[in-house]
């Protein structure tokens, strides 16, 4: 799955599994623009010349190498890259160039009141709308600014949750003839179809008026049973 070529003349790092049946170069020989040639005749990779300032030519590239975003003695693969300019020791790549580490950007340039810089970022940052501990993927999401502990966005901003504004529940005065305002309705309010209710989740759905007790949802009103239009009619 992985033919010795003029870039990996010793063959990259490969899965040992066997692939489709095919043509390969003889052993001793490499794979260069579709033809088979000795390692010998490859064409020059990469001059050192044409590296930045503060780069270097290599041919056995790390596949991590430092940025202004990486930690220290972060883990990474021992294995070669193909050969390109990689930065020089001592030095960090950031926007594709090579500078020292007191260089880079600062972390934290732009965060708002109630906020920290983080390079780990949460997927479910909480909000005024959502549930306190709500499950969430153990994933980090891209280096950026967040609420700090004890804190939700709220309109772009982080407050307190004991700030955030409460939900005003709809009036009762608002809800219909024969309805009445509940703060945990159900999501399979009785119809005319239904009169008893179809098949439901047994869970809140949101504040909302609905037909009292003994009323079905009839066309956006509530009716009693009896009045409902005969099934199948026009």
């Amino acid at each position: 799955l992985c033919e010795p070529t003029c870039e990996w003349p010793t063959g990259q790092p490969c899965v040992k599994k066997c692939g489709p049946p095919k043509c390969e170069c003889l052993p001793g020989f490499v794979r260069d623009q579709g033809k088979c040639i000795p390692p010998d005749q490859c064409p020059p990779i990469g001059p050192p010349a044409i590296c930045g300032p503060n780069e270097r030519f290599v041919n056995c590239s790390s596949l991590c190498e430092p940025t202004c975003q990486s930690k220290p003695n972060q883990p990474c693969p021992l294995v070669c890259g193909p050969p390109k300019c990689e930065c020089l020791p001592g030095y960090v790549r950031d926007q594709g160039k090579c500078i020292p580490p007191e260089q880079c950007p600062s972390a934290d340039p732009t965060c708002g009141p109630n906020e920290e810089f983080v390079t780990c970022s949460s997927k479910c940052e909480p909000t005024c709308e959502s549930l306190p501990d709500q499950p969430c993927i153990l994933m980090c999401g891209p280096p950026k600014c967040q609420c700090r502990p004890g804190f939700v966005r709220h309109q772009g901003r982080c407050i307190p949750r004991s700030q955030c504004p409460s939900a005003d529940p709809e009036p009762e005065s608002t809800c219909g003839p024969n309805e009445r305002f509940v703060e945990c309705s159900t999501l399979c309010e009785p119809t005319c179809e239904w009169p008893t209710g179809q098949p439901c989740v047994k869970k809140c759905g949101p504040p909302k008026c609905e037909c009292l007790p003994g009323f079905v949802r009839d066309q956006g009103k509530c009716i009693p049973p009896d009045q409902c239009p005969p099934i199948g009619a026009s």
